[in-house]
């Protein structure tokens, strides 16, 4: 379930559900295992299922950057890298459209 902890060898992680995709973030490592959530250039497509592009949007704002941009995440394809440098070099995770929920139309 969302927010218990799990153990994973050593070390305790705790269980995130995101966008119909399940997170494991380690404290102690500041690592995250994100799976298909997020990809280095991409993030998880919207017309997956589970979860509307809103969803995907929201699920990154509230469940993951709040780890802090210096966790590092391991996704399913791609290199290593931070959640600070997703959210500055990847067009899809900018705050500016996190927080619109990825609607990128001009508000009316």
């Amino acid at each position: 379930m969302h927010d218990d902890e799990v153990g994973v060898g050593h070390e305790a992680s705790r269980v995130i559900y995101c966008s119909g995709y399940v997170v494991l973030f380690s404290a102690s490592t500041r690592w995250a295992f994100v799976g298909n959530v997020l990809f280095a250039g991409l993030i998880r497509a919207k017309d997956f299922p589970p979860g509307t592009l809103a969803q995907v949007f929201s699920s990154m704002r509230d469940r993951l950057w709040p780890f802090g941009d210096d966790a590092t995440f391991v996704s399913g394809f791609g290199p290593l890298l931070s959640f600070g440098q997703k959210r500055m070099t990847n067009p899809y995770a900018r705050d500016s459209l996190a927080q619109t929920g990825g609607d990128t139309r001009p508000a009316q």
